[in-house]
């Protein structure tokens, strides 16, 4: 995009030092570049429609809300 600061943007030289230094495959990178997208879409929509981060524990009863996502996410493997 115009403008956009080049620091924020992946960079075919990043992927492929990746790929050949730590011995990432293609197939994990695209994986990750798809969560981190999906995370951000989120992040954006949640801000955008205001949605509410849930209480910590200790200023609401019942379960932990962060707890209760996160063995979600787990169990289910991001899918």
């Amino acid at each position: 995009m115009p403008g956009e600061d080049k620091k924020r943007r992946i960079q075919r030289s990043l992927v492929r030092r990746v790929l050949a230094r730590d011995g990432a495959a293609s197939y994990q990178v695209k994986e990750a570049l798809a969560r981190c997208f999906a995370f951000n879409v989120t992040n954006r929509l949640a801000g955008a429609l205001g949605f509410a981060v849930p209480e910590p524990p200790a200023r609401r009863k019942g379960k932990d809300a962060f707890k209760v996502g996160a063995k979600f996410l787990l169990k289910r493997e991001y899918r």
